[in-house]
């Protein structure tokens, strides 16, 4: 009977789900970083990227494809107003007509994304403002989300396509509009001074990465610094950039 009783204890720890991209165990399911919260698919476990929809309101995850990772370039078309990888990025266009990837340029396509929380009977976390303002500034009030095409001799050359960088840096989550319950509804992940990355090639994920112990600080203008204690990344085994492709490349695994 007591050795019934003990298995029985431990019984939770071991359903706790197995959570890919650093996401948070929440018993059967994961919240994950922004991009990875498909509302369908992906087995809940963050393993797969959204193909479609936009921050709040994520579409399904993206055809896992044969090498099981998940293609954003396969069909997947974004919520208008946003885009990138996961559809995170808000989309403005230069005087050149160029499509750049910003975290937005009016509050219209965040407001919009976070309004299933704010309007129905999910009940935003008391005294936190449910009011979006979205700011251009690299300066983090709570989140934010951000894009860049990643050019370097050495990596196009051994590489050949279309590679991205897309960031999510988190100072204060627990003053984000709508409050840790809207980032609970829409399995996203919250916390304090962390940082989460992902390198794509040619709309697949290469490998991940997480910051924590990070502070900001604020520089000349607009500008601001992120200095972080630790940092771990981890390769999609399967990927080009990880031994998937013909370059004979090793499995990273980094922690410092």
């Amino acid at each position: 009977m007591m050795l019934l009783l003990a298995f029985a204890a431990l019984l939770p720890l071991g359903l706790a789900q197995q959570c890919s991209q650093f996401g948070t165990s929440q018993g059967d399911t994961c919240l994950c970083p922004p991009g990875f919260n498909p509302s369908s698919g992906g087995n809940g476990t963050c393993s797969l990227p959204v193909c479609g929809g936009s921050l709040y309101e994520p579409a399904a995850a993206a055809p896992a494809g044969g090498n099981g990772l998940g293609n954003v370039e396969s069909g997947c078309g974004c919520t208008s107003g946003w885009t990138g990888p996961g559809c995170t990025g808000k989309s403005i266009f230069n005087l050149q007509g160029e499509q750049l990837m910003i975290v937005c340029q009016t509050s219209d396509a965040c407001t919009a994304s976070l309004n299933r929380y704010l309007n129905s009977s999910i009940t935003p976390q008391a005294g936190i403002n449910s009011s979006l303002t979205c700011s251009s500034s690299p300066y983090v009030y709570t989140s934010s989300q951000l894009s860049c095409s990643v050019i370097q001799s050495t990596v196009q050359a051994l590489f050949p396509g279309d590679t991205i960088l897309t960031i999510t840096r988190t100072l204060n989550s627990s003053i984000t509009p709508g409050g840790v319950n809207a980032l609970t509804q829409a399995r996203l992940t919250g916390g304090d001074g962390v940082a989460y990355a992902q390198l794509w090639l040619d709309g697949v994920e290469q490998f991940y990465c997480q910051a924590q112990d990070c502070v900001q600080t604020t520089g000349q203008g607009n500008g601001s610094t992120w200095v972080c204690g630790e940092l771990e990344c981890l390769c999609r085994p399967g990927a080009a950039f990880c031994g998937g492709g013909q370059v004979s490349s090793p499995l990273l695994a980094i922690r410092c």
